[in-house]
């Protein structure tokens, strides 16, 4: 009864966002559950009420830092509420970048051993190449677009370790992810937070937001799970986004600064 009452009452966190150089906090930055939003105040301090089906807090890294990484070099804009880790340190970059490269890729689709042998020596090669060409025309960023996996969720560290790696200008390249259907995991349950739950602890939030330079960055899951095929490895879905995704969209953009100034990438 009590583990119930705590499902319907939600899990209130509190944190601190702060300056790496000032020790000081930032005012005003995203706070996320992937269903609310919330800003921090004016000594850094930010409080949600995070929904009972949470799994993470993300904050929307402001344009003036840097996208902050982790010990295993992917970016650290989320944390897991189950791990009690609450505050994020960013950062400020010496200006805003007015450019910044994007390398996109989708449909990796790793499953196999063929698979996995072409990832590491056609794909990461070519993505080395790409980031090398640009590395010069300000920041770069990385975004999977969906596919990471191929319905085996096993493979998932081949992507990762791929992923984190690459360097442009003796700085790492942050790495984001996009869910993607086949990056449901069928066999774990027969709703929508079960099947991505893979995905969020190996890889971070469905539902969250970035800027950088002049452009405010919107990643969402728009794989709506209706059941598994016959075969029972893949999933059924539909597309879309549902009434909760939607009044987080309307919040996180409510939220942007500088609107008139800045364009939106979904």
């Amino acid at each position: 009864m009590f583990k119930l009452l705590l499902l319907l009452l939600g899990v209130p966190v509190s944190g601190f966002v702060t300056d790496s150089e000032t020790g000081r906090g930032i005012r005003d930055v995203v706070v996320s559950d992937g269903y609310h939003c919330t800003v921090t105040d004016s000594t850094g301090k930010y409080f949600i009420e995070a929904d009972s089906l949470a799994r993470t807090i993300s904050i929307t890294v402001p344009a003036e830092y840097e996208i902050p990484l982790g010990n295993d070099a992917a970016p650290a804009f989320f944390k897991y509420i189950d791990s009690g880790e609450t505050a994020f340190v960013l950062s400020r970059r010496k200006r805003v970048p007015e450019r910044f490269t994007l390398v996109a890729l989708s449909d990796a689709h790793v499953r196999d051993s063929m698979n996995v042998e072409r990832f590491r020596k056609e794909s990461l090669p070519d993505i080395r190449r790409t980031i090398s060409r640009h590395a010069g025309g300000g920041p770069v960023i990385g975004m999977g677009l969906g596919d990471q996996l191929w319905d085996v969720m096993d493979r998932w560290d081949v992507i990762k370790d791929g992923l984190t790696g690459f360097k442009a200008c003796r700085k790492t390249v942050p790495f984001f992810y996009c869910i993607g259907n086949h990056d449901h995991e069928s066999g774990a349950g027969n709703n929508e937070y079960a099947v991505t739950e893979h995905f969020v602890r190996h890889f971070g939030p469905v539902d969250y937001s970035f800027d950088i330079g002049k452009v405010h960055f919107v990643v969402m899951d728009d794989i709506q799970h209706t059941g598994t095929q016959r075969d029972g490895i893949k999933i059924s879905y539909t597309t879309g986004l549902n009434d909760a995704q939607l009044q987080w969209l309307r919040e996180d953009l409510s939220l942007v600064r500088d609107k008139e100034h800045k364009a939106v990438v979904f």
